[in-house]
């Protein structure tokens, strides 16, 4: 068989071999951020919108639009995305193997391959599903393709085909294909000057026709009428968010052998662990005997973060000391611009930088072939102190496949899903799109905030703004907020679900967003609780309020009269001084209703609130209990007692006790309301007494007693 067959026939056995690996797990776990708002804005472009007026965004839209001609032929589904992302894949693995033929042995490609299933797993959820990231990834190999194509036969339609796969790579992506035109440039530069020709010519046919991409582009936006907001959206804000946005960064590479705070905090296990793990098996590692007691951990991510630059470097030396093949120098270059582009980039963190490594998986065979062939002692010396550490890395990505397949194994209801994930998550989605479905018409607004996209898709309902699919911590505009409660208001939204399963390297929404997590509080009640795993996603479906919620006049009356407390069984009361009161008792606006924070005590002690009463009457008190939902995945878990009494001349009378542990019981998420007869106090001069305590000391925090406002009602 010629030489061409062979690697043609090769090329469609590791497009077999890679479809038939991801077809166990393509179909399984969903994103809700990341997957979700690129499946809704397709659709929302395929049923006639545009992005950057009905919906903003960072990125430029080439995956988006180029998905939204699929909904357009096919009905729109999470599976179909799946199979999309799927066959991008098995197409960059062919493209890769294709480059390494090019440049080394048939068993080095296939090595290659081998890695690229290695990595497909370590850099998950990218290539899991479809993204703008991996669909420019995918165009951008393509285009270098192209681009050896006429370094070969010097044909222009080649160089021209792959200017145009340049300029859908940066319409997919800006960043990644900025980092394509300076390699693909100086590789034309480089080829050039090799042939002792002129370079402009070729440079300018690549860039020129990468730059017809995006005149086109820009033509369509400009007839829109949206190419100001385009602009704004993709260049502006992206600058400025990264620039005054506090993202994460990666850990300090010094002291090397030592365990990092940095890394070990809630927010640093999920953005510097690798996905793959913080999402299958989050509780084995931190039980894990060399994640608690060593630093094993952490030497390995600061030198999957930093040894990069030394990679890169070096890589770059050696092309540069002596003539090397165009695919090696490519190779060499993409390694360097693509740690460049995550040194200044934000957010720094395993998601971004595992799908950029492929680059290196090449050049690392290649050198390591090179080795083996001149300095066979060093390279087999190597390969032992290598071995352990590579079983592992293979033994656990055998284990990461297998949890990925088997944990999500139930179907998700609905039309436009058709895959599966964990029966929790699988209830909750069907649960929160039939709430939505049921409670709007076709048609009709619902909110979902500050970001849960999937759930808009899977409902197929619109947001009420195109700023409230994802109430991003970096607002588009000054007036964000303002601008998403007024089109509430003129829509007359009926119906919000609420996502406080929040990113943990992002503040809260009642902090970036005030003024809008204040309106939800004040014009919104929650009437449901979507929660069915104890550390599963946690969301509440809201409805809107018949009237704002008003200010206790109980409270406002009775408020310069309270005193507060710590008492015991065992000692006096510690009388809490005003200077102290904020940290003990504080008025806050809860998710979703005015709320009264006690911090509790612990170790056998309460907080005690005390004010005035003089009921009438018939008069009822009316509030409720309740654990703040950033609290219900707090480890180790705690309890909390509530305790509501009548203090009178006669003594104090308990009217009410409850205990909540959210964590461990899914039931004691939410709020729970108190209404309490005072006909047997009418006329008297008494106190209401409200009290918490905790069972452990690490749960003293004003996000474990909460109490609706207190109100007397007739």
């Amino acid at each position: 068989m010629p030489r061409s067959e062979r690697v043609v026939a090769s090329a469609l056995l590791v497009a077999v071999v890679t479809v038939a690996f991801q077809l166990p797990i393509f179909d399984r776990w969903f994103s809700h951020m990341d997957e979700g708002h690129v499946l809704l804005f397709s659709d929302l472009i395929a049923k006639g919108g545009d992005l950057y007026r009905d919906a903003t965004l960072y990125p430029l839209p080439g995956a988006f639009y180029l998905l939204a001609q699929f909904y357009k032929l096919f009905a729109p589904s999470i599976l179909l995305s799946r199979w999309i992302v799927t066959l991008e894949f098995a197409a960059f693995a062919v493209l890769v193997y294709l480059l390494m033929r090019r440049m080394a042995s048939p068993r080095a490609a296939a090595i290659v391959v081998l890695l690229l299933l290695g990595y497909r797993i370590w850099a998950f959820p990218h290539w899991q599903v479809y993204s703008y990231t991996t669909t420019c990834l995918l165009a951008i190999l393509a285009s270098v393709h192209c681009q050896l194509r006429f370094f070969d036969e010097r044909r222009t339609a080649w160089l021209v085909t792959a200017g145009l796969l340049f300029g859908f790579a940066v319409y997919c992506k800006q960043d990644y294909g900025a980092a394509a035109l300076v390699v693909m440039t100086a590789a034309l530069v480089v080829e050039a000057r090799r042939r002792g020709a002129p370079f402009w010519k070729p440079v300018a046919v690549f860039v020129g026709a990468g730059a017809a991409v995006g005149a086109s582009v820009g033509l369509y936006f400009a007839a829109q009428g949206i190419l100001p907001d385009l602009l704004q959206q993709t260049v502006l804000n992206h600058v400025r968010g990264i620039g005054e946005f506090e993202y994460s960064t990666y850990p300090s590479l010094f002291p090397l052998f030592a365990q990092d705070p940095a890394i070990r905090t809630q927010a640093g296990v999920f953005a510097f662990f690798p996905g793959i793990v913080t999402t299958v098996d989050l509780e084995t590692l931190r039980q894990n005997f060399l994640f608690r007691e060593t630093f094993v951990y952490d030497v390995a991510l600061k030198l999957f973060y930093w040894g990069p630059y030394v990679f890169a470097a070096l890589a770059l030396l050696r092309v540069a000391r002596r003539q090397r093949p165009l695919e090696e120098v490519l190779l060499a270059g993409f390694t360097a611009a693509f740690v460049l582009l995550l040194t200044l980039n934000r957010p720094q963190d395993f998601l971004h930088a595992a799908v950029l490594v492929w680059p290196m998986l090449c050049l690392l065979v290649v050198y390591s072939g090179e080795l083996l062939e001149k300095r066979p002692a060093l390279a087999r010396t190597l390969a032992v102190v290598l071995l352990v550490p590579a079983l592992a890395l293979l033994a656990y990505s055998v284990r990461g496949y297998a949890l990925l397949r088997s944990q999500n194994s139930e179907p998700v209801a609905g039309a436009r899903a058709g895959i599966l994930a964990r029966p929790g998550d699988a209830a909750m989605l069907s649960d929160v799109s039939a709430f939505m479905q049921d409670n709007s018409a076709p048609g009709e607004a619902v909110g979902v905030m500050p970001y849960f996209p999937i759930a808009h898709f899977l409902a197929d309902r619109a947001g009420p703004h195109p700023s409230a699919y994802i109430v991003w911590p970096f607002a588009e505009f000054e007036d964000r907020d303002r601008r998403i409660i007024d089109a509430m208001e003129a829509a007359g939204t009926r119906t919000v679900v609420y996502n406080f399963t929040q990113f943990r390297t992002f503040p809260r929404m009642r902090e970036f967003a005030p003024e809008l997590f204040d309106y939800l509080v004040d014009r919104f009640e929650s009437v449901r609780v979507f929660s069915y795993d104890k550390s599963g996603f946690r969301l509440a479906g809201l409805r809107r309020s018949a009237e704002a919620e008003r200010p206790s006049e109980y409270l406002e009356a009775a408020w310069e009269q309270a005193s507060a407390q710590v008492v015991s069984d065992e000692a006096p009361p510690y009388v809490i001084s005003p200077s102290e009161q904020a940290a003990f008792v504080r008025r806050e606006a809860w998710p979703f209703r005015r709320t009264l924070a006690l911090r509790p005590s612990s170790g056998g002690r309460r907080t005690v609130l005390r004010l005035p009463l003089r009921p009438q009457p018939g008069e009822i008190l009316q509030t409720a209990v309740g654990v703040h939902p950033e609290k219900w995945f707090e480890m180790p878990s705690f309890e909390t007692r509530f305790g509501i009494a009548i203090v009178g001349p006669s003594g104090r009378e308990p009217v009410y006790a409850r205990s909540l542990n959210p964590h461990e019981n899914l039931d004691d998420r939410g709020w729970f309301d108190v209404e309490i007869p005072l006909d047997a106090w009418a006329g008297s001069e008494v106190q209401l007494e409200l009290s918490v305590a905790v069972d452990r000391q690490d749960g003293e925090s004003l996000l474990v007693g909460g109490f609706g406002l207190p109100r007397l009602l007739e």
